[in-house]
C-alpha cells in the first residue's frame, strides 16, 4: 500500500491529477484516508466541483477540508469565503490531518497571510508541509529560511518528486535557473500524464519549465512553456501571469492588453488583478493632479 500511496503523492505533487485518479482506482478499498484525500484534491485541482459537493460532511478530515478550500476559492460571497477559511482553520488546527493542515495553510497563504500560513505547520515534518513552508520563505523574500528548510525536507523525505519540486523553487530564486529548467524537465519526462504520449507535460511542470525559461532570458521557450501549460490547464492564474510577463518583456502590446484584459475578467480577485486596479487608480489621481 505504502509503494501505491507513494505513486498518488508523487504525480499529485507535480500536478498529474489526471493520473492520481487513475491510480486510485487501481487501489482497493475507500478506508484509506490519504487516498481520499489525494483524489477529492486532484477534483479540486481540475474543477470538478460536482465530485467535492457533499464532503463538508465527510468524515475524512482532508475530505471536509477541500470542501472548505473550495469554497474559499470559488464563492464570490466575501462572508462565505470568510466563514469557510475560519471552518477549514479550526479543522486544520484540531484534526492536525497533514491534508487539512496543507489546504489550510494554502489557504491563509493566498490571503498574504503568511504568518497565520507559517504558525500553522510550523512543527509538522510531514513533507508536503515541509515544502510549504520552504514556498513561503521564498514568497516573503527569506530565500537563507528556504534553504535551511529545504535541508530539513531533504532529511524528511530523502530523493523523492515533492523534494525534487522543493530543489526548483530554491534553485530559482537562488539563481540556478538552468538546474532548476533541467529538473523540471526531467520530472515532466517521468511523469507524464498520458503514458502513450511522453512528450506531454502537466500544467503545473510546464509552468515551472517557462519560468526558468524566463529566467535564463530565454523568451519565446517561455511563452512556448507557458502556452503549452495554458492549454493543459486555462484555469490556472499563474499561467497568465508569467506570460503577460512574456509580452511585456517582449513588447508585444497587443497581446499583452489582450491578456490582461483576460486575467482580469477570470481573476477579478486575484491579488495581481487588485494591483493592476491600485496601480491604475495611482496613475489616475497623478494624470488629474498635473
Amino acid at each position: 500500500m505504502e509503494d501505491e500511496l507513494q505513486e498518488l503523492r508523487d504525480n499529485f505533487y507535480c500536478g498529474n491529477f489526471p493520473r492520481v485518479l487513475e491510480l486510485a482506482e487501481q487501489i482497493e478499498g475507500n478506508d484509506f484516508g490519504e487516498k481520499l484525500d489525494l483524489v477529492s484534491r486532484s477534483h479540486l485541482c481540475q474543477g470538478q466541483l460536482d465530485k467535492i459537493k457533499g464532503l463538508q460532511n465527510s468524515t475524512v478530515p482532508g475530505q471536509q477540508a477541500t470542501a472548505f478550500k473550495t469554497v474559499v476559492q470559488r464563492s464570490q460571497d466575501g462572508s462565505k469565503k470568510q466563514q469557510a477559511l475560519e471552518r477549514l482553520t479550526a479543522l486544520a488546527k484540531q484534526s492536525r490531518d497533514p491534508n487539512a493542515m496543507a489546504l489550510a495553510s494554502a489557504a491563509l497563504a493566498e490571503q498574504d497571510d503568511f504568518a497565520g500560513a507559517l504558525e500553522l505547520i510550523k512543527d509538522s515534518r510531514s513533507p508536503e508541509l515541509l515544502a510549504q513552508r520552504v514556498q513561503y520563505f521564498i514568497m516573503i523574500n527569506r530565500v537563507d529560511l528556504a534553504e535551511k528548510q529545504l535541508m530539513e525536507l531533504k532529511s524528511v523525505a530523502g530523493d523523492c518528486t515533492i523534494v525534487n519540486m522543493a530543489v526548483c523553487m530554491v534553485l530559482i530564486a537562488t539563481g540556478n535557473h538552468q538546474e532548476a529548467y533541467l529538473t523540471y524537465t526531467d520530472l515532466a519526462d517521468q511523469f507524464a500524464p498520458n503514458e502513450d504520449d511522453p512528450t506531454q507535460a502537466s500544467a503545473l511542470l510546464l509552468l515551472g519549465k517557462g519560468v526558468a525559461n524566463m529566467q535564463r532570458n530565454l523568451w519565446e521557450e517561455a511563452l512556448s512553456d507557458l502556452a503549452k501549460s495554458a492549454r493543459a490547464d486555462a484555469g490556472r492564474a499563474e499561467t497568465l501571469v508569467n506570460t503577460i510577463c512574456c509580452n511585456a518583456r517582449m513588447s508585444d502590446e497587443d497581446a499583452f492588453s489582450t491578456n490582461v484584459k483576460q486575467f482580469k475578467d477570470a481573476f477579478a480577485s486575484h491579488p495581481m488583478s487588485m494591483k493592476l486596479e491600485e496601480c491604475n487608480a495611482a496613475f489616475t489621481r497623478f494624470n488629474a493632479a498635473r
